[in-house]
């Protein structure tokens, strides 16, 4: 009969809407499934094919399209939920990126999803690793500081210090770079170069015939290489140098 008939033809638009949806047609399908209203289950597709849409913008990482249309269908599944997923996902692109202040603001504002919260330190802690990547240990130092409770970044602060410090003692500035080596003694072979510091401020010392304060820094390391001989050695360069002057002087 025309019930029959009428039946099947909508059966046969069900079908082709749901083949439509599966082809990623989603318009078209939920044109079809608005025009079946309540057969079988065509109400909620109209509403799946907007939830599938919005999905197919977020995986093309436009974020704006699936978020505007999410929000239309904010009570169909989760489709609340996945607005804040793609506000995680950008976030993620933008560290992926190496965008760490904007990765940061974002995480910023969605700290109670995901690992939201921990990635807000994520971000400082890869800035402050691609800045000492840069040599810059002040400004690296000072970021891991701020997050010392946060992986390794309290050793990697040291690690500032350590790496500044061996600069400067390369540079001969050995009395600064021995500062910085006892400010973080625990750290690596901190505690040994600050000796090496010493020993080489002594050599400088003695090589400007200052032997007392010399045979003070030797004094100082008495366990480090030579330098328990060579505080001896002061007093009798000293001696030396006190009678070829004297020499002279007659």
């Amino acid at each position: 009969g025309v019930f029959g008939g009428i039946y099947i033809s909508k059966v046969v638009k069900y079908n082709k809407a749901n083949e439509m949806m599966e082809n990623t047609q989603y318009d078209e399908a939920k044109t079809e499934f608005i025009e079946l209203k309540n057969f079988k289950d065509s109400a909620d597709l109209v509403f799946e094919c907007d939830y599938r849409k919005s999905t197919a913008f977020m995986d093309a990482k436009d974020y704006d399209s699936a978020k505007a249309l999410y929000a239309t269908i904010a009570d169909y599944k989760d489709a609340t939920v996945m607005i804040t997923e793609c506000d995680y996902r950008y976030a993620t692109d933008l560290i992926e990126a190496k965008e760490y202040d904007k990765s940061k603001e974002e995480f910023a504002k969605i700290t109670d999803y995901k690992d939201a919260s921990d990635m807000v330190f994520e971000c400082d802690y890869r800035k402050a690793n691609g800045i000492l990547d840069e040599n810059k240990y002040d400004d690296a130092k000072k970021i891991f500081v701020s997050i010392a409770d946060y992986k390794d970044a309290a050793d990697l602060a040291k690690e500032c210090d350590f790496r500044k410090a061996t600069v400067i003692f390369e540079d001969g500035k050995y009395v600064e770079a021995r500062e910085i080596f006892d400010s973080i003694k625990d750290y690596s072979t901190a505690a040994e170069d600050s000796k090496k510091c010493t020993y080489a401020y002594g050599k400088e010392l003695l090589d400007q015939k200052l032997f007392d304060d010399a045979k003070a820094e030797f004094a100082s390391i008495e366990d480090y290489e030579d330098a328990k001989t060579l505080t001896g050695d002061c007093d009798l360069l000293h001696a030396m140098d006190l009678a070829i002057n004297k020499q002279y002087a007659e």
